[in-house]
């Protein structure tokens, strides 16, 4: 993502979660499964991604609420 995209800072916000994606479906080598994260750290990480969504959805004019709508705004925008 070109760093002149308005959404990168919420988006670098999320970038620890990449590590989620792999590090709970797997288990390390010795078999283990790694304990989940505290709490405190999801709520954080939960509100990051929720102002992140929010964002997107104001920049491309979606109501969250209404299922099935399109984009008000459906080009890239800068």
């Amino acid at each position: 993502m070109p760093d002149e995209n308005p959404l990168k800072p919420a988006l670098r916000e999320l970038e620890q979660l990449a590590a989620y994606a792999t590090a709970y479906r797997y288990p390390a080598s010795s078999g283990r499964i790694p304990n989940a994260p505290p709490g405190s750290e999801i709520e954080v990480l939960l509100e990051k991604v929720g102002a992140a969504l929010s964002e997107a959805a104001s920049r491309f004019g979606v109501d969250l609420a209404k299922k099935g709508l399109p984009a008000a705004t459906p080009s890239p925008f800068r």
